[in-house]
């Protein structure tokens, strides 16, 4: 499959109406319904904004389906009737639907954060262009018990009526032009998955962030062939998140893409699923999503040791996927390389558990996926174990598959030490 472009595009705060305007113009006038499906859990205020950011959009033809997983803040519940009841959502009506809800600020100075500025700037345009007339049809679908983030995305799949899926959640915004921006990259390039740049922002302006755009790993504004992508090695670059994309609905029903239920991290391995049933990607390099940084919060020391060990588990379905994949040869060594990182950053985060156990579990969990990968690692590594694949994997004359594998015998048993003795 041959190469295409197509221009580069970059959001900015402060760009003027009539820059915004003549940005978001498409070649026609079909507007195909785009749905965005979010799930909703106890995110309250956040979602004031959340839903604003859709109504805010240039893209005149939207669908919104709020899934809610068994909330119980009042709040939360309130604005999923409001939304509800309204059943239509625009720039005229989105103010008045919450007005006597009691919304709190999220913050005393909201108004100087650069991506509300941006947000409330896009929903005063009205009729500057054409966004008078975008429309949000608003669904809300209800669970009756906690079923995770997963079943909340398949489900919003299943109810939605549009020909286009964006995800986003519930606490997160979309730029302005973001669906406009996307909808034009995929019917100019003929991708079949659209991904496109992020940024972190917080309400908490105390806080110290990393503002710049979070790009894929990628080769920009260019069509790419999966099988191509996959082959280089660079399908971890695509991003393990499921919002910053869009494709077609009837791809994900008719390839099987539902995301696994009932787990934590669903969004890693159904990345490597999308693209392993995927025939071609477009990365766009516009900065079109807005992710929420909120303040961790740890409710429990057995509820954050869940979390490390389902990341394990996320790992152990990336490696399931391609198995079960024509690919499998091809990309062993860039998951080997992956899992030993992948390790440390788990063993990292499980620093403040200080549970012995806890590292054990991680080890042998990543032990186990190793020699799924054809690399037999110690239980039980040794400082002279460590020491003699140290010396192994800098000999020159050894093959680049001999060095690897030596070099992940050799960090495997300093991770343990560090860890586990």
């Amino acid at each position: 499959m041959s190469l295409q472009t197509a221009s580069s595009v970059t959001i900015n705060c402060n760009q003027s109406s009539a820059e915004q305007a003549e940005a978001t113009v498409l070649a026609d006038n079909y507007w195909p319904l785009i749905s965005i499906v979010m799930p909703v859990y106890n995110t309250g205020a956040y979602m004031v904004n959340a839903v604003k950011s859709i109504v805010a959009q240039s893209y005149p033809k939207l669908e919104l389906l709020l899934v809610d997983d068994a909330s119980s803040d009042e709040l939360t519940l309130k604005l999923l009737s409001a939304y509800e009841s309204a059943g239509v959502l625009t720039r005229d009506n989105i103010a008045s639907v919450t007005a006597n809800l009691g919304v709190p600020s999220l913050d005393s100075n909201e108004d100087s954060i650069p991506e509300i500025m941006a947000l409330h700037s896009a929903l005063q345009q009205i009729g500057s262009d054409g966004a008078s007339s975008t429309q949000v049809l608003v669904k809300v679908i209800r669970f009756k018990e906690d079923l995770g983030v997963g079943a909340m995305r398949n489900e919003g799949v299943k109810s939605a009526s549009g020909d286009y899926i964006v995800f986003a959640d519930s606490d997160d915004l979309l730029a302005p032009q973001s669906v406009s921006r996307a909808y034009e990259a995929i019917k100019t390039s003929g991708a079949e998955l659209v991904c496109f740049a992020a940024h972190n922002f917080s309400y908490d302006q105390q806080e110290r962030l990393d503002r710049e755009v979070i790009k894929c790993k990628l080769p920009e504004n260019k069509l790419i062939s999966c099988v191509e992508l996959i082959r280089a090695g660079l399908f971890f670059g695509v991003g393990g998140v499921a919002w910053g994309k869009i494709f077609a609905r009837q791809m994900y029903i008719e390839r099987g893409l539902a995301f696994e239920p009932h787990v934590l991290f669903e969004d890693s391995d159904w990345v490597i699923r999308l693209l392993l049933n995927t025939n071609s990607i477009f990365y766009l390099p516009f900065d079109g999503y807005w992710r929420v940084l909120r303040p961790n919060s740890i409710t429990s020391q057995e509820a954050y040791s869940v979390r490390i060990r389902d990341g394990v588990l996320s790992f152990a379905r990336i490696v399931s996927a391609f198995e079960q994949s024509s690919y499998w040869a091809e990309v062993k060594p860039v998951l080997v390389k992956q899992a030993v990182a992948f390790c440390q950053s788990t063993f990292n985060k499980a620093k403040v558990q200080k549970d012995k156990q806890l590292n054990l579990e991680i080890f042998q969990g990543f032990a186990d996926l190793l020699y799924r990968l054809g690399l037999h690692v110690s239980r039980q590594p040794s400082f002279a174990y460590d020491w003699w694949h140290h010396i192994i994997y800098k000999l020159p004359n050894k093959s680049e598959q001999a060095r690897l594998e030596h070099f992940v015998k050799t960090r495997m048993a300093r991770l343990y030490r560090r860890y586990c003795k």
